[in-house]
């Protein structure tokens, strides 16, 4: 159990979830959006080190263009090299 009562969905890493599941709860918060007022979002943010390739699929066919989800700088490093990104 984590720190919150139990509730369906609060607990799941949104990661776990597969891509047409993904693509569902996007098509739904944009529905939400837009059916309220706001323009369709273009960018997108998974809390807590919580995206990965199915976010990120799901992401791509939902037309999303930035995704500014937080990620370790240690796995840029490793990754890219000592770049300035990573030094921030």
């Amino acid at each position: 159990m984590g720190f919150y009562p139990p509730e369906d969905g609060y607990d799941v890493p949104i990661e776990h979830f597969e891509v047409d599941e993904l693509d569902r709860i996007l098509e739904t918060c944009v529905s939400l959006l837009t059916a309220q007022g706001f323009r369709r979002p273009t960018c997108f943010r998974a809390g807590g080190w919580m995206s990965g390739p199915h976010v990120q699929a799901a992401l791509v066919r939902n037309a999303f263009a930035l995704d500014c989800s937080a990620v370790n700088p240690q796995l840029s490093i490793r990754r890219f090299g000592d770049i300035p990104l990573a030094a921030g």
